[in-house]
């Protein structure tokens, strides 16, 4: 699957094993793997086994019906980062959203493009009612990326998670389907 919109720099597409070598000049940076919120799942250094294992457990995943895992792919650079719709809960019609970019594509408002196809995904075609996020209190990029697509901050968790040797504080953020700014409509292909 991959969804496109007229006019944006990049596109996002179901990750795949032909991924893996992207993913890992991507992420292997430490200071993209300490923006990641979530302990224990973004290794740094970020080496290939890493990323084999990532697009396995994205592709076990995506046949549960668990989470939705995509490559950010630039129109020029190829792919990126990653976004995400995981803890997919039908039921509810809820998701967590999660994403991370190559720091050399940071401030390029390519991670607010991606995660507006991420949104159409998840609010029309899957039709979820709530999305929701978690952001490190130090990471203020991330946090002002959510509030700037709409998402307002719940509340905060204190000392959320043991990052490196000391607890963290988090924001927990969310975006209702009643909030959506429906003006997009990408083009959804099904490979």
């Amino acid at each position: 699957m991959e969804l496109v919109q007229k006019g944006f720099d990049v596109y996002i597409k179901l990750l795949a094993m032909d991924d893996v070598g992207a993913i890992v000049e991507n992420a292997n940076d430490p200071e993209v793997a300490r923006s990641v919120s979530a302990p224990g799942t973004f290794p740094s250094p970020y080496e290939k086994s890493d990323a084999i294992e990532f697009v396995k457990a994205t592709i076990a995943a995506r046949k549960e019906m668990r989470g939705l895992h995509f490559g950010i792919h630039h129109v020029k650079y190829g792919l990126i980062g990653a976004c995400t719709l995981m803890n997919i809960d039908i039921r509810n019609k809820t998701a967590e959203i999660g994403y991370w970019l190559g720091k050399v594509y940071w401030g390029q408002g390519y991670t607010k493009q991606a995660l507006r196809l991420l949104e159409y995904l998840a609010f029309i075609e899957l039709e979820l009612n709530r999305l929701y996020a978690y952001t490190y209190t130090f990471n203020t990029r991330s946090s002002e990326l959510l509030a700037g697509l709409g998402y307002s901050i719940e509340g905060l968790h204190k000392q959320a998670e043991l990052h490196g040797d000391k607890y963290v504080d988090k924001y927990a953020f969310a975006l209702l389907k009643s909030e959506y700014a429906d003006d997009i409509k990408p083009r959804i292909t099904e490979i």
